[in-house]
């Protein structure tokens, strides 16, 4: 099952130099206690995402964990295809 972002910040920080980066990172609520074989789209899901952007963009974490900096305009369209608050 997918894990909220306290647990996945909990699980990944051995593996960072700067805790404070999870601050600011919010889960998909849509993939609360799905497994990730049963999304059809990992590489357009978004896993998490950057609560308040940065000046060059939101940070964007998707399911086959690539990552993508976006736009505010392109942030909009995938805020409404995801369906994210």
């Amino acid at each position: 099952m997918l894990f909220r972002s306290d647990a996945a910040a909990k699980a990944l920080e051995p593996y960072t130099k700067d805790k404070s980066i999870f601050q600011n990172l919010a889960a998909n609520p849509a993939l609360s206690g799905r497994k990730p074989s049963d999304i059809a789209n990992p590489g357009t899901t978004i896993l998490f995402y950057e609560q308040t952007p940065a000046a060059a963009g939101r940070g964007v974490v998707y399911l086959d964990a690539h990552t993508e900096r976006v736009t505010a305009e392109r942030w909009q369209e995938l805020k409404k295809a995801g369906k994210l608050p």
